[in-house]
């Protein structure tokens, strides 16, 4: 657990506290009808309970079922005491529906603006808790998604084919994160270059690579990013490419 806090730590769960019971007082106050049993028993969560909130989605991952009732279920062929020795299914839900990190009262243009208040603060976590060696690497994610969104990504030759396109440093020797951009379309925000032609794949590694600019790493990328002006840019800056 101690840990697991380094990364998800007390200033991401005092944002998820602090946005799921400001949304249950938003979604109270804009309802059109009366409110329903399971509104009505809404207590505010706290910074435990969101650990445990979060614990029971990690457990998801290791026991799959077809829904999240089913993992509650007292079926003798899907029960496991655990989820309800944790928290109770109703209460689950209703913190699942109150899932907020941003006021939706604030008015927002940024397409990852629901998501931003923690997704910075986790991104600033794992460049904080490890420092590469020589060699780094950058390279695109595809995370799965089929729902509706307006920047999902159609890409055949990944497994997922379809979901959220991510751009991801790591480092080489333990393939451990160190920062990621997720790819919005002509949205997305890159760090600002000496350069204003440089192309979206160079703007990419000098956004990713700016931390560890001028301290004699090795970066390795795939032929999508490169080119001689990055590559004569990073030399300059004491950084060798592959």
């Amino acid at each position: 657990l101690d840990f697991f806090k380094h990364f998800i730590d007390s200033e991401m769960i005092n944002v998820m506290v602090t946005e799921n019971n400001r949304h249950y007082l938003f979604v109270t106050k804009n309802l059109t009808h009366p409110l329903s049993q399971r509104l009505k028993s809404w207590v505010d969560t706290n910074a435990d309970e969101m650990y445990l909130f979060i614990g029971v989605f990690m457990l998801f991952a290791l026991n799959s079922r077809t829904s999240i009732d089913a993992h509650w279920s007292t079926d003798p062929l899907l029960y496991s005491p655990i989820y309800s020795e944790i928290m109770p299914r109703d209460r689950f839900q209703l913190l699942l529906r109150m899932l907020h990190f941003v006021d939706n009262e604030i008015e927002q243009t940024d397409r990852l603006a629901k998501i931003n208040n923690i997704f910075d603060i986790f991104k600033k976590n794992l460049s904080k808790k490890f420092y590469p060696y020589e060699k780094v690497c950058i390279d695109e994610s595809l995370m799965l998604f089929k729902g509706r969104l307006l920047f999902r990504q159609y890409i055949p030759s990944k497994a997922s084919r379809f979901g959220i396109k991510m751009f991801v440093i790591c480092d080489c020797r333990t393939g451990y994160i160190l920062d990621v951009i997720i790819y919005t379309g002509s949205t997305t925000k890159y760090a600002s270059t000496e350069d204003p032609d440089l192309g979206v794949g160079a703007k990419v590694v000098m956004t990713l690579m700016s931390p560890y600019l001028n301290c004699g790493h090795k970066l390795y990328v795939d032929n999508w990013y490169t080119s001689p002006k990055l590559f004569q840019l990073l030399h300059d800056k004491k950084t060798n490419a592959v």
